[in-house]
């Protein structure tokens, strides 16, 4: 496989869905819109999944600028009760317009033209590939690393049928099944530098699961 063209570069959306994170979006998305700046085919897509900390209220009152360009696309549903952690991603997934989709959980910095280094990423297929951080699923490693950051294609996702919801009761492996299916699918698995990763905003196992409907992190994490 090889890309397009030479110059082609696909349209990027970076999709995060959030319920009651406005303390970690206040100090992430500022940051993230302004590290990626130089990349103009560039969308930001935040699912506001019934936030009750006045995440919509912030977006209006310091981010109108961004939403009038066209970089930041906000959206929000006051149906659910419970953060559904594979539905909202699937709702993030379907609201995104770009040829590649990267995931990006609130409490995630991309580092400086994270971008730009996906764009390079895909340029290995027009299709077909998994893009996750170099030290995913390491030989020998008692962690993955996947840390919710990985980019596909969005005509892929389609064919992989989104995230699996029925492993929305709490939180808990739903990224990785996600990956690995499309590992057995045949995807080819691409692989950026780690120091993309790094330095994320803690979250505790606590905060994760506050608003899922069942709060037993690690039973969730065995189950799924």
């Amino acid at each position: 496989f090889g890309p397009k063209n030479n110059s082609w570069k696909p349209s990027i959306s970076f999709v995060t869905r959030c319920m009651n994170r406005l303390h970690d979006l206040k100090l992430t998305l500022p940051k993230n819109i302004s590290d990626n700046s130089n990349y103009k085919k560039l969308e930001f897509v935040v699912l506001d999944y019934n936030s009750k900390d006045g995440l919509g209220d912030w977006i209006k009152s310091n981010m109108m600028q961004h939403i009038e360009s066209g970089r930041l696309n906000y959206y929000r549903t006051e149906k659910p009760n419970f953060f559904c952690p594979n539905h909202s991603q699937n709702v993030a997934f379907k609201l995104a317009s770009g040829d590649l989709v990267a995931n990006l959980d609130s409490d995630n910095y991309t580092h400086f033209n994270y971008a730009d280094r996906l764009a390079e990423c895909s340029s290995v297929s027009p299709n077909r590939i998994i893009i996750v951080p170099e030290n995913f699923l390491l030989p020998g490693s008692k962690r993955l690393f996947l840390k919710g950051r990985f980019a596909i294609y969005k005509n892929d996702i389609l064919q992989l049928r989104g995230f699996d919801e029925d492993l929305d009761e709490g939180f808990g492996n739903d990224d990785v099944n996600f990956v690995f299916r499309a590992m057995l699918a045949g995807f080819s698995v691409v692989r950026y530098e780690r120091s993309f990763t790094e330095n994320r905003l803690v979250t505790t196992d606590e905060e994760r699961v506050s608003h899922v409907k069942n709060k037993e992190f690690n039973y969730m994490r065995n189950k799924n």
